[in-house]
This record gives structure tokens, C-alpha cells and sequence, in this order.
């Protein structure tokens, strides 16, 4: 769960989107649930077996999202738990689907990273779903 819980604690506020715009106390729980049950897994088999680089950035730059904080390039490759060459592959497959966009800090090139609005839509629907099939289920979220 540290690894989930560094990015929360390491990042400057975000700008353009406030903490909470898109995020209900539903949907922060669920995110809260995925991100303790990826973190679970880990401790009891390898990274490596669960490789998703896209869907970890996806989690991540939500998680940021939602706790109102911006993430570096740098740190979300890092976080992916990939190779920085097969994560920057992944985080510009992000931005080449609209999910993801790359930010100036100032004049230097692009180092930060956040949803678009697409993306942060995307996630908003699908932890929306999981948190209502959950509770009519009453079944653990599947990661």
C-alpha cells in the first residue's frame, strides 16, 4: 500500500481540476479498495506476474486526481513498476487514446501528468460501477 499511498504524499496540489470534482465518498472508497487489493497481491506473488502499466497509471493519476495533486512523469513511470522505456510507451498510448495528458512546468518540456477529461470520465464510470455491483453483490471488488 506504500507504494500507492507515496504519490498522495509526495505531489504539489493540482490546478486544473479540484480534489473531489469528479469523486464522491463511494467512489474514494472503491479506489481506496483496488489500491489495498493490488497492493495485497503483491506482497504474496511477484510485480512482474501482475505487469498492467497502463491500468497502474490509470490508477494512479486518478488516485492523484482525487487527492487533489499533481504527479510527475517520472513518478508515474516509476510507479507503473515497468521499465521506463515500456512505460513511457504506455503512458503515450494514454495520451495518444485521450485518457491522458502531458503538462508544461514551465518552460521545460512537458513533466507532468494528469487525466483528461475523458479520462478522469472513464474512471469516474467504471468506479461507479464496481461500487454498485459491490454493494448488490456484496462481493469483493475483482482487481
Amino acid at each position: 500500500m506504500a507504494r500507492w499511498r507515496r504519490l498522495a504524499a509526495s505531489e504539489d496540489q493540482w490546478g486544473a481540476h479540484p480534489a473531489g470534482s469528479s469523486g464522491s465518498a463511494d467512489i474514494a472508497k472503491e479506489l481506496g479498495l483496488v489500491l489495498e487489493a493490488r497492493s495485497r497481491r503483491a506482497k504474496f506473488l511477484p510485480l512482474q506476474v501482475f505487469s498492467e502499466p497502463a491500468w497502474d497509471m490509470l490508477l494512479q493519476l486518478y488516485a492523484a486526481h482525487v487527492a487533489g495533486r499533481r504527479i510527475s512523469i517520472e513518478n508515474l513511470c516509476a510507479l507503473s513498476a515497468a521499465p521506463a522505456s515500456i512505460a513511457m510507451r504506455w503512458l503515450n498510448s494514454l495520451v495518444d487514446l485521450g485518457l491522458a495528458e502531458k503538462t508544461l512546468c514551465g518552460n521545460d518540456p512537458p513533466s507532468l501528468v494528469q487525466l483528461t477529461r475523458t479520462g478522469l470520465d472513464a474512471m469516474d464510470s467504471y468506479f461507479i460501477e464496481q461500487s454498485r455491483s459491490r454493494a448488490m453483490s456484496n462481493i469483493p471488488p475483482v482487481i
